[in-house]
């Protein structure tokens, strides 16, 4: 059976299923598991790794040096996303991602994204996991993935180079324009802080009606 389909096949095989592409993810193998699942199978893999990711954070607390991975990678919106969807995947994604102990930025302008994100591997998997399954974008092209020392990121933000059309994009935004001198004013870059600020450069400078700092 495919990753894509999915019949009426009962609460067994579902399980077999969602314990694979667990699995999988454990080992880092969560590239292999992009083709859709159907909505059933998508809840119950979300809902099994977004549970493992916070067992294996508890386990870890309590040592004395966190494991961490980093990805990146970008994206394109499938069709443009309207000021209410944009604020959803706000949301959803900023709960998700602190429940899981991700951290990290996701940028966006006029349809393009670009996110690198970080935490304990099974987080990271389980988050990887729901972007890939994501129907709001495609053309997905991985930039990074490597074990990294310390975080980047205390928690996870998404800012817009564009004009922000929400309540909820100007104060996301705001978070991040606060925060970029002293990222900028590091001594020393991580690949991924750089894919990060290299965007937000090119977005701002072809977006002329956004005020404020860079």
């Amino acid at each position: 059976m495919g990753w894509e389909s999915c019949p009426a096949i009962g609460h067994g095989r579902d399980r077999l299923v969602v314990a694979r592409i667990c699995r999988a993810a454990s080992h880092g193998s969560i590239g292999r598991v992009s083709a859709p699942l159907c909505p059933r199978l998508r809840r119950q893999v979300t809902s099994r790794l977004a549970m493992d990711a916070c067992i294996a954070w508890r386990n870890a607390s309590g040592s004395r040096m966190e494991q961490l991975v980093a990805v990146a990678y970008q994206s394109v919106a499938v069709t443009p996303l309207d000021t209410r969807e944009l604020d959803e995947l706000l949301m959803d994604a900023r709960a998700f991602n602190a429940k899981a102990q991700i951290s990290g930025a996701l940028l966006h302008h006029n349809g393009l994204f670009l996110q690198y994100f970080e935490g304990p591997p099974v987080a990271v998997a389980a988050v990887y996991f729901r972007i890939r399954q994501s129907r709001r974008h495609g053309q997905l092209t991985e930039l990074l993935h490597e074990p990294i020392l310390v975080r980047e990121f205390a928690r996870w933000q998404m800012a817009f180079a564009e004009a922000p059309r929400s309540v909820l994009e100007q104060i996301s935004n705001e978070a991040w324009v606060s925060g970029l001198p002293s990222l900028r004013d590091r001594q020393v870059r991580s690949p991924g802080l750089q894919l990060l600020l290299d965007f937000w450069d090119v977005a701002r400078r072809s977006a002329p009606s956004q005020q404020g700092p860079n």
